[in-house]
């Protein structure tokens, strides 16, 4: 990093990711974030005075300090000017950038896009309808001004010309909304809310600072105190009563915490989100009778940072599947939001396998019974198992996490006003034993070992020749693209790919043209091919254009570890072109010899 790359500023930990001294700072730690439990004083002078390390270390942590607060401005009191925020202009790119991220993987029978004249009614389905899976979880999460949910987005796009029906089907149970203070009460019965009590210190240690009724627990301090005079890190809190419904029925009950927090009904722990970590929120059903209450207890802690806790519930409706058949089969198209959420996708945990929630695909094999002309739109940071229910639905989009903008997106690419262009930045595997992390995860609990090596991703499957249900650079457009007359020529040891591409469509469109490199002998284990440039190239109908696309010597380095260095290897090598990692339209093998000068410089 500073030899090789000539980096001067400061190195800093991740949170709570320092586990020594000495190692660290021996290995080139700067910052030890949020805390300093091991590059402290008094640990830093025990290892100057036991010589484990010199002064000089510490000279050069400071002079990194020193630059990066000289070259930022902050030494000089200088402060970055003003600026907009949530303009029209961040809106129009937000809804843009989520538009061309939206990927296509299924489209049978031109089932997309939906033609507005042919259609009166359509049903929208499915727990990620109604709701803006913008993000994921703990600090992945960000707070937008507004978002705009998919239901949100098809209903203005379509205005009053055509019926949009919508069902849930189900309910993701981290939907919840904050517990009403008449549905809680105090431990003795006689007050609605929480009794209250609050620790200035993290371990619920001694008698509490004050103790108070709370309405809600529905608190996002962020960076501030619970209460004037008490501390804003560093404390605990627990509630105790309790929780009252005033029907019979199932809920899901929730808690979200910033850092750890634990429920218990009953006595019993249902919740448990314990540990140093942004938000994240927990879920579990309870069964609940009709003003019978259940005790309940919460414990939080707050260690530095931002603070907020919340608990909720929802009660769940019986039979939505049926209903949502029902809204299905009365419309021309059946709309189905499935996928994952911020309670599932999330720092400081791991999904449990790659399966979208049974009752999501239950839901998916109703609907797409009731209404041939099913379309599956699925919000998930990373890839899920579509083959239970992929043949049953005519087309399917994946739609990742699409921001605040990405309800209107997404009708602009349903809709057609969008072509859709988006390619998968990963593998979706056919089954979970095809995966490399198969066999190896979830490990012993504490290690993982990623044994693939260098065959990460898309480079796993094409050494065991397995093949997925969508390659890596997937994705369909709404018009077509030929490739012609590819040439890949030697400038000195800088490769020129060169090819043509025609849009032969009937739409406007933007193809993804994937330059793939591989090494024909390898003297060391290589893949096969590997992605080392793309282009996106928009074209009308008809239209044709010339792609150039350079390649430096150093894209077709590997890291040597007998040298620990990277090493370019000279000899043939095989340049791709495809639309995918799997797709490829044309070959050429090339050879690398490069002049003395550049392997003199190279040396240097």
């Amino acid at each position: 990093l500073r030899d090789d790359w000539g980096f001067k500023g400061i190195v800093m930990s991740d949170w709570g990711a320092v586990h020594s001294t000495v190692p660290s700072i021996l290995n080139g730690l700067d910052l030890e974030m949020p805390t300093n439990v091991h590059l402290n004083p008094e640990a830093v002078k025990k290892a100057l005075a036991e010589g484990e390390i010199k002064e000089s270390h510490i000279d050069a942590m400071v002079r990194r300090y020193l630059w990066t607060l000289i070259v930022s401005g902050i030494m000089d009191g200088k402060s970055k000017e003003g600026g907009a925020i949530d303009t029209p202009e961040h809106r129009a790119l937000a809804r843009k950038a989520a538009a061309e991220s939206l990927v296509l993987l299924k489209n049978e029978k031109d089932a997309l896009p939906i033609a507005k004249k042919t259609v009166r009614k359509i049903a929208v389905i499915g727990p990620s309808a109604d709701k803006a899976r913008i993000g994921g979880g703990g600090s992945a999460q960000v707070i937008p001004f507004y978002s705009v949910s998919p239901l949100e987005g098809l209903r203005k796009s379509v205005g009053k010309d055509i019926s949009i029906n919508f069902s849930p089907g189900i309910v993701a149970l981290e939907d919840t909304q904050p517990v009403p203070s008449e549905n809680l009460r105090t431990p003795d019965g006689k007050e609605n809310g929480l009794r209250g009590e609050y620790f200035a210190n993290q371990n619920f240690e001694g008698d509490p600072a004050f103790v108070r009724t709370d309405e809600q627990v529905n608190f996002r301090w962020a960076t501030g105190s619970p209460a004037e005079g008490f501390p804003a890190d560093k404390f605990s809190n627990r509630w105790t009563g309790q929780l009252v419904s005033p029907v019979d029925g199932k809920y899901s009950i929730s808690l979200s915490s910033n850092d750890g927090g634990r429920l218990w009904i009953d006595d019993e722990l249902t919740v448990d989100v314990w540990g140093d970590h942004a938000t994240l929120t927990g879920t579990a059903l309870i069964e609940m009778k009709a003003n019978v209450p259940r005790r309940i207890r919460i414990d939080h802690y707050e260690s530095i940072g931002n603070a907020d806790i919340v608990l909720g519930w929802r009660l769940l409706e019986e039979d939505l599947i049926g209903k949502a058949a029902e809204t299905a089969r009365n419309a021309e198209v059946a709309i189905v939001f499935t996928g994952l959420s911020d309670a599932v996708e999330a720092e400081s945990r791991d999904r449990i396998d790659l399966n979208l929630p049974k009752d999501q695909v239950d839901l998916i094999k109703a609907v797409a019974r009731a209404n041939p002309r099913t379309i599956v739109v699925n919000t998930s940071g990373a890839p899920v198992l579509l083959g239970e229910w992929i043949d049953d639905v005519e087309a399917v989009v994946q739609a990742f996490y699409y921001g605040q903008e990405g309800g209107n997106a997404i009708a602009d690419v349903l809709f057609g006003k969008v072509n859709p262009s988006g390619r998968l930045p990963a593998t979706f595997p056919k089954r979970w034993e095809d995966s490399p992390a198969y066999g190896r995860f979830p490990g012993d609990g504490n290690k993982v070992e990623y044994t693939e090596g260098i065959f990460v991703g898309y480079r796993w499957f094409d050494k065991e020749q397995i093949a997925p249900q969508f390659p890596f650079g997937h994705g369909q457009s709404y018009t077509n693209f030929t490739y012609s007359k590819l040439r890949v020529k030697n400038n000195n040891g800088e490769f020129e790919v060169s090819f043509e591409i025609r849009n032969t469509g009937k739409r406007a469109g933007a193809e993804v043209a994937q330059v793939y490199i591989g090494q024909v002998s390898a003297g060391v284990p290589r893949p096969e091919r590997e992605l080392r440039a793309f282009k996106k190239i928009f074209l009308q109908p008809g239209k044709k254009t010339q792609v150039s696309i350079p390649i430096s010597v150093s894209d077709l380095g590997y890291f040597d570890p007998s040298n620990r260095s990277w090493t370019i290897a000279f000899g043939k090598y095989r340049v791709s072109v495809g639309s995918t990692s799997r797709l490829i339209r044309f070959s050429q093998e090339v050879e690398l010899k490069l002049p003395i000068e550049i392997l003199e410089n190279l040396e240097n």
